[in-house]
């Protein structure tokens, strides 16, 4: 049965990305770090389209098979997050022994609740850096950071108690999805704790961190122009998507 859930949660993390569930890259474990494709749509074809990659501006064509996930975002705000809320957020470690910082967030519906449930390694998030959300450095892979998915069960502002067992690497960020139980707010930043099952996070929120609500997309969501995060192996030409996130109506994936 161990062997089992194992295998189950791999699978899960094989299929999340995004941000993220369904929104993964390949199946890789708990200890590598996926490298993932952040750019944007310049040309749709009959099995997928072409990305120019955000990172080096090089052009990707991208496949899109039965077994390819789809998910799009639309702009969504920290309001909305609340007792019970299953979101997912790349972070990484706070500093002089504070909680983890979020870098963004995504918020999953009722329906979509429980994906990617976990803290595993992450590339870091689409225009982040090392020290904060924004900067010179956009997504890619070698940074050591983590994805968490998990349920927020608490929250204290005040506490740089990171609660329970951490996960991703010590230097870099990580993917956290989950439930929010409670929050708090202080300075400008929320405060939420995440519950991923095997373990807990504590995980503060600035006020103006990218927000995006996800939900379940199609190819009608694909067009050229769009924002779009794809999981699969990169080494591939074409890349066989595993997992696609595209940005509707003008949204740009944060993660």
């Amino acid at each position: 049965m161990p062997a089992t859930r194992h295998a189950i949660r791999t699978l899960r993390q094989a299929l999340l990305g995004l941000t993220i569930g369904c929104l993964a890259s390949g199946a890789l474990a708990a200890q590598d770090t996926p490298k993932n494709l952040r750019g944007t749509i310049t040309k749709l074809s009959g099995d997928g389209f072409t990305v120019e990659s955000v990172t080096d501006g090089s052009s990707h064509r991208v496949t899109i098979g039965d077994n390819t996930r789809l998910a799009a975002v639309s702009e969504s705000s920290l309001d909305e997050i609340e007792e019970g809320t299953f979101i997912g957020t790349a972070n990484v470690p706070g500093e002089d022994g504070q909680p983890a910082r979020a870098l963004e967030m995504v918020i999953f519906p009722d329906s979509m609740k429980g994906t990617g449930e976990g803290d595993y390694p992450w590339d870091m998030p689409r225009g982040a850096t090392q020290s904060g959300s924004g900067g010179e450095k956009l997504g890619g892979s070698g940074s050591g950071s983590t994805m968490t998915n998990g349920t927020v069960s608490a929250s204290d502002a005040k506490s740089g108690d990171t609660g329970g067992k951490m996960g991703g690497a010590s230097s870099g960020s990580t993917m956290t999805n989950g439930t929010v139980d409670n929050a708090a707010d202080e300075d400008g930043m929320m405060t939420l704790t995440v519950d991923y099952g095997d373990g807990s996070k504590q995980i503060r929120v600035p006020s103006d961190v990218p927000t995006v609500m996800v939900s379940k997309g199609s190819k009608d969501d694909l067009e050229a122009g769009a924002a779009v995060f794809v999981a699969g192996d990169l080494s591939q030409d074409p890349i066989q998507a595993k997992a696609v996130i595209v940005g509707r109506d003008g949204t740009v994936p944060p993660m």
